[in-house]
């Protein structure tokens, strides 16, 4: 008869007793383990990854703590269920760790500055220029006859 383990446990290699599943690892059935991937990690005995938190970031495989959720450093940000921090965009900034969207800088500022950590890179356009929430230059044309910019 074939053996069959329970949920989090899979055979050693010549079939004769169910082991549990290692951490950093998890157990579908009961055949094989599977390194958990970038992004996740898990606990001994589970037939699951679990995800790093929001605002964390994970590149290495079968990861067996939360600890290796590191929390992403300011100028950086973090999708839901992503495995790794990217750089604040252009005409944004990311001014704390473990942020999961990136801040636009407020209308009538601009920057250019990729991964910036901090609104100071949020410049100001000149009188007579309009920049929307979030642009990453000043326009290169000012506000047409009859129009103005109230800052």
């Amino acid at each position: 008869p074939t053996l069959s383990c329970p949920s989090g446990f899979h055979l050693n290699d010549n079939s004769k007793f169910c082991l549990s599943c290692r951490s950093g690892y998890y157990c579908p059935t009961f055949h094989s383990e599977i390194a958990c991937p970038r992004g996740t990690y898990s606990l001994p005995s589970l037939n699951h990854c679990i995800l790093c938190h929001n605002g964390t970031s994970n590149t290495n495989l079968a990861s067996e703590s939360h600890k290796m959720c590191m929390p992403c450093i300011p100028g950086f940000y973090s999708k839901v269920q992503n495995q790794s921090c990217e750089s604040c965009p252009l005409g944004h900034y990311c001014p704390n760790p473990s942020m999961t969207s990136p801040i636009p800088c407020p209308s009538n500022t601009f920057s250019s500055v990729l991964a910036s950590p901090s609104s100071d890179t949020c410049k100001p356009c000149d009188a007579g220029f309009l920049c929307k929430e979030g642009s990453i230059f000043q326009p290169a044309n000012p506000c047409t006859d009859g129009t103005f910019v109230n800052y």
